[in-house]
């Protein structure tokens, strides 16, 4: 039996420009090769928070093991997208203690 797929409110969205969104959000496709947007859920962004902080600034590696924990579901998440999702995620935490 397949888990339920995460609730709309355990999803977030980014800030990213829209015409930026289909080249840095996308998973790796199905069997059919047809790929689609993914947006973060809330345990993607504690989990990279995580993976970051271990291992400290190399955005390969953070993407690399954040996209083996999400293999099974098809997500690929590039380095570059991984280092964005991080900034704003931290960005929005100081924000809210302020």
């Amino acid at each position: 039996m397949a888990p339920a797929p995460p609730s709309a409110n355990a999803l977030t969205a980014c800030s990213i420009p829209p015409a930026c969104l289909p080249q840095m959000m996308r998973g790796r496709g199905n069997a059919a090769g047809v790929t689609g947007m993914v947006l973060w859920s809330k345990a993607e962004d504690d989990l990279l928070l995580a993976i970051a902080h271990e291992f400290s600034g190399n955005w390969t590696l953070v993407s690399e093991v954040l996209s083996l924990s999400l293999s099974m579901q098809g997500i690929y998440r590039p380095p570059t997208l991984c280092k964005q999702r991080f900034r704003q995620i931290t960005v929005g935490q100081r924000k809210q203690h302020f």
